[in-house]
């Protein structure tokens, strides 16, 4: 179990700017994520938090700055930048998941890893490896059932085991309950409070005030490609957290 003693930085964007034809799109953007925290990361549509995300996965690099994960300055070409960031421990889960409807949660799971034995696919260490993954976010689903089968809020939490089980640093979560019901948005509330629990650093993207501050101690608020606040949620009204996104 992680216990934040210190606040041990893994994720660092330091002076960051981008800009494409006629838009600036991050300016002068200073962030930083430490170990074991759930920080929310909100602000309008086109306030730069989308930007900011692509590149701490490195699909993006920035005009000017520096990105930091752990004491490692992310830098390299576009062709592998987004592959070194992975490599660095950064793991994203977007709105459109990208699981495979016609594999098995425990083949989803391994997808590109399968493990083998005397040049075939063991399946039954591939189960047992999906089901150890599984257990530790308290996700009840069983790794030889399709994920055509499993309801929307399943596949969310098999998305964010997928990322977890090559032990990341960083897990970025984009809108994850945008499309759950509110019991379904409780599984993924508690999969994410386990996550934190292990010391892994969670981005969590949302626009659902009451879910940011069950989940999250602080937030990063963005407006016009600026920070325009950094805060601590338990002394912070939403009032004032609206106002920094207008």
């Amino acid at each position: 179990m992680f216990t934040a003693t210190e606040a041990v930085p893994v994720a660092k964007v330091v002076a960051g700017n981008k800009r494409y034809p006629g838009v600036v799109a991050l300016d002068n953007v200073n962030f930083t994520l430490n170990k074991g925290e759930v920080r929310a990361l909100l602000g309008k549509n086109g306030a730069g938090k989308s930007t900011l995300i692509r590149m701490l996965t490195g699909s993006e690099r920035p005009d000017s700055g520096d990105i930091w994960i752990g004491e490692t300055r992310l830098e390299g070409d576009e062709a592998t930048l987004t592959r070194r960031a992975a490599e660095l421990g950064v793991r994203a889960v977007y709105q459109e998941l990208s699981l495979v409807e016609g594999l098995t949660v425990a083949e989803n799971l391994c997808l590109g890893q399968w493990p083998r034995r005397n040049g075939m696919i063991d399946y039954l260490q591939m189960a047992q490896d999906a089901q150890r993954c599984l257990q530790a976010l308290g996700v009840d689903v069983s790794p030889e059932q399709l994920v055509s089968t499993l309801s929307p809020a399943q596949k969310q939490l098999v998305e964010i085991a997928r990322v977890m089980k090559g032990e990341p640093r960083v897990v970025i979560l984009d809108e994850p309950t945008s499309s759950l019901a509110s019991a379904e948005v409780e599984l993924v509330i508690s999969a994410v409070k386990k996550m934190s629990a292990l010391g892994v650093a969670v981005i969590y993207v949302s626009h659902r005030m009451e879910e940011i501050r069950r989940i999250a101690s602080c937030a990063t608020v963005m407006r016009d490609g600026q920070v325009a606040g950094d805060v601590m949620l338990e002394n912070t009204s939403t009032h004032h957290i609206v106002s920094l996104m207008l």
